[in-house]
């Protein structure tokens, strides 16, 4: 009889990107997948915003692209009069206060796309009170997001037709690339 020796086994996978990032394992089992799906949406869009060059005078990339495409999913998944998306929009703002300017994280974005919502009442003035203690408030990049309001559909799909040609390493999560290719219009 010959003696067989055992499979190797693979060491753990990597529970992470192995980058800063927003993604916090807390919120995700306090909040579930709407936590999950919007933190990964958000890095991933940063991870590409990081990797691109992206001349500025360049019109298909507006400046502050990714928060605006961000502020497009947080209103598509989120309701603001549903108590659970309430307390998940408050944790994961005070989540990324918590980083302090210093400590910037893939995924950062997402605080610039919420306080965006509320700036442009699309959610509560009520939730003004989550950045009252925000220093130096982003008046211009708020002022650029409004002058893409009134062709932000158009725009969301070219940016996304944009987005789902760039090869991003490790690939985007599964439901980030779903929204993505969707908006691009590219599923049914």
């Amino acid at each position: 009889m010959t003696r067989k020796s055992p499979l190797p086994i693979a060491s753990e996978a990597p529970r992470s990107l192995g980058l800063k990032t927003i993604m916090s394992r807390d919120l995700a089992a306090l909040h579930g997948i709407d936590y999950v799906h919007i933190a990964a949406f958000a890095i991933d869009l940063d991870r590409i915003r990081e990797g691109i060059e992206i001349d500025p005078s360049a019109k298909e990339w507006p400046f502050g692209w990714e928060v605006f495409l961000t502020e497009c999913f947080l209103r598509e998944r989120l309701d603001p009069t549903i108590e659970s998306h309430q307390r998940l929009v408050e944790d994961l703002c005070w989540s990324i206060f918590e980083f302090g300017p210093g400590d910037p994280r893939l995924g950062g974005q997402v605080l610039f796309a919420v306080y965006s919502a509320i700036h442009s009442g699309a959610w509560p003035a009520s939730w003004k009170k989550l950045f009252h203690g925000w220093l130096g408030k982003p008046d211009g990049l708020m002022a650029e997001l409004e002058a893409l309001q009134p062709r932000a559909d158009e725009l969301r799909t070219e940016l996304s037709q944009l987005l789902v040609h760039i090869p991003v390493e490790p690939p985007m999560a599964p439901t980030s690339l779903e929204v993505i290719v969707r908006w691009a219009g590219l599923l049914d």
